[in-house]
């Protein structure tokens, strides 16, 4: 059982992120399932739809590579995860296409009931992922307030 959900996270993540599919959350989740993101929750596959595209249309090069998949407890996975892209859409969220590449760093952990994904809790770096784009100051060029050059 925990490696046939090993497995089920890692086809998750190909399917879903580096295929680009947006039908992909239908397949892996539980019809009431919770994704909750750093400064967010999403509760329908609609929502994950409109959040993955915002995401696929500002980095349409996006790709994830399953650094380690580990079982947790019976019901729960967790994935390290290292995301890479480059600001290439106009998007509301991340404005004027910058041209810049990102490196992201991430953990997800996954809580299964049954066969499908009921839960899952992602963290990763928001600040850093904003500097990497030039959407964020950097505080080390910071000084008293100021912007260095």
């Amino acid at each position: 059982m925990s490696e046939d959900r090993k497995d089920l996270v890692r086809s998750f993540w190909e399917e879903f992120v580096n295929h680009k599919d947006l039908d992909a959350p239908e397949e892996f989740y539980t019809l009431n399932f919770v994704w909750h993101e750093p400064d967010q929750y999403i509760f329908d596959f609609e929502q994950v739809s409109r959040f993955a595209s915002m995401y696929f249309e500002a980095f349409p090069d996006v790709t994830i590579t399953l650094d380690e998949v580990l079982l947790a407890e019976d019901e729960k996975v967790v994935s390290r995860w290292t995301a890479r892209g480059t600001h290439q859409g106009e998007t509301e969220e991340f404005g004027l296409p910058t041209g810049r590449r990102f490196e992201l760093e991430g953990i997800t952990i996954h809580r299964f009931e049954g066969e499908k994904i009921a839960e899952h809790w992602e963290r990763y770096d928001n600040l850093g992922f904003a500097q990497q784009l030039g959407l964020a100051v950097d505080p080390s060029k910071l000084v008293r307030g100021w912007t260095a050059n």
